[in-house]
């Protein structure tokens, strides 16, 4: 059982201004939660039609009436009203869920549609004996969140994972619930998934290991919360001097990281898992195994000077090698592989994970 505890001032401030957010967004701002809103819709459809109208001559309302109604519906019945009372909450609850369950129930949320897991036997029974004495009388399972999803067909408006330990770290590692969570779809439509890491190299004893994840994942893309002083080529080949700069700003490289892990993991990685473990997509969608894989270390092929053909010199070179930021992900798995151990909880994310037969990468 982690030694952490949950009654700190800061965590209590942020206890009530997450989990209110959280509830606040899937009730009374619901309208207003969603990627895209019916208003916004409405707008970008009357600004499309206006164009149609004035360059093309034509009124295009009648064409698309059904069109129209039929995405208002769709949107409507996943997203659809709810009010406090009607939300379901997965709360993976550790030894001291009463201020999470008071502050929800306080919110309106129903004690009644609240969940509570825990796997680790010590901190279950201390759960136990501490919703006994404040008499909150919600769901409590003692065991894995697999165990819980094969007994238990639910999904959740809000799932609150305060992990006590870093992302791809703890015990257990902190990815297997997250993996759990989208692998077997139980977020509703419109949902909120609030999570807590512990912060990097906590113990101040593997800046490495930190940097080199990160470095993983952040090398070919765009995007990076302290700007590199290089191009992206250079993240990708000048790696001790990257790895530097990331050890000097850990802790904005890794609150960065957190969010689009997980947003990238149940967004893309997820939905191409799936298509790859299901063997009929897997015959329409890709290749056979030889020529993916060959077509994979084709676009990281990265020539020696003396092979290089200078009357055509894009040819020698993949396109992943070319074009950095248009394979982030093709390149956070092989960096995985060639800069962390074997054993390295990131690194056997990427390359021993399955669903059925198929792996990740």
């Amino acid at each position: 059982m982690s030694d952490c505890t949950y009654n700190q001032s800061d965590k209590n401030i942020v206890r009530t201004r997450v989990l209110t957010h959280a509830v606040k967004s899937l009730t009374s701002s619901r309208s207003s939660s969603p990627v895209v809103t019916t208003r916004q819709f409405e707008q970008m459809l009357k600004y499309s039609q206006q164009f149609i109208a004035q360059y093309g001559k034509v009124d295009i309302s009648s064409y698309i009436a059904e069109q129209v109604d039929n995405w208002h519906s769709l949107h409507y019945s996943r997203v659809g009203r709810k009010k406090p009372e009607e939300l379901n909450v997965l709360f993976l609850c550790g030894p001291n869920p009463s201020n999470d369950i008071q502050m929800l129930r306080d919110l309106g949320v129903s004690l009644h549609n609240i969940w509570a897991i825990e796997g680790d036997a010590n901190a279950y029974e201390m759960a136990k004996k501490e919703l006994i004495e404040v008499g909150l009388p919600v769901k409590l399972h003692r065991g894995s969140l697999q165990e819980f999803f094969a007994v238990v067909p639910q999904t959740f408006d809000i799932v609150y994972f305060d992990a006590c330990g870093p992302l791809f770290g703890g015990k257990p590692n902190t990815i297997h619930v997250l993996r759990e969570l989208f692998v077997n779809q139980r977020l509703t439509p419109l949902s909120a998934l609030i999570t807590n890491f512990s912060a990097a190299n906590q113990d101040a004893q593997h800046p490495d290991m930190w940097s080199k994840r990160l470095a993983s994942w952040y090398a070919a893309r765009y995007e990076e919360p302290v700007a590199f002083d290089g191009e992206i080529f250079d993240r990708t080949q000048e790696i001790n001097r990257y790895l530097q700069h990331i050890n000097e700003n850990l802790h904005e490289y890794y609150s960065d990281f957190i969010s689009r892990f997980i947003i990238e993991f149940s967004s893309q990685l997820l939905p191409w898992w799936r298509v790859y473990a299901l063997p009929a997509a897997k015959r329409e969608y890709f290749a056979e195994p030889k020529l993916l894989d060959a077509a994979v270390k084709a676009s990281m092929k990265l020539p020696n000077v003396e092979e290089i053909d200078l009357d055509n010199i894009f040819a020698n070179f993949g396109h992943a090698q070319l074009s950095n930021n248009s394979y982030p992900l093709l390149w956070a798995a092989e960096r995985t592989k060639e800069y962390l151990k074997p054993n390295d909880p990131m690194r056997d994310f990427f390359h021993n994970n399955s669903i059925r037969t198929g792996s990740l990468i």
